[in-house]
């Protein structure tokens, strides 16, 4: 149920095409330690935005896709050698 609700929903396109928009504008991640500056600070604006009174719900979408794209770069960036044609499950999944 919930893979068809994340099908229809046009989010993942958006975070991807942000994510090619910001690798044409900018280089690869150096490091972990980058990424994760550049996703904090993604964060911390999506955090402001949720704070801010009275929301702005384009905003907050704004940022959460920025977010999401910078996730994405992280792990296009620094993660790709891992081997992916497996099956891959997340470690420590609690949900």
């Amino acid at each position: 149920m919930i893979e068809k609700t994340y099908t229809k929903l046009p989010y993942v396109k958006l975070i991807v095409d942000e994510a090619k928009r910001a690798k044409s504008m900018f280089p690869p991640f150096n490091s972990a330690h980058e990424g994760y500056g550049v996703i904090k600070e993604e964060f911390d604006e999506f955090w402001d935005e949720i704070k801010r009174k009275p929301k702005d719900w384009d905003r907050i979408e704004d940022e959460a896709i920025q977010l999401g794209a910078m996730a994405l770069r992280f792990l296009t960036d620094l993660c790709w050698k891992k081997d992916l044609s497996k099956n891959r499950k997340l470690k420590n999944n609690k949900r």
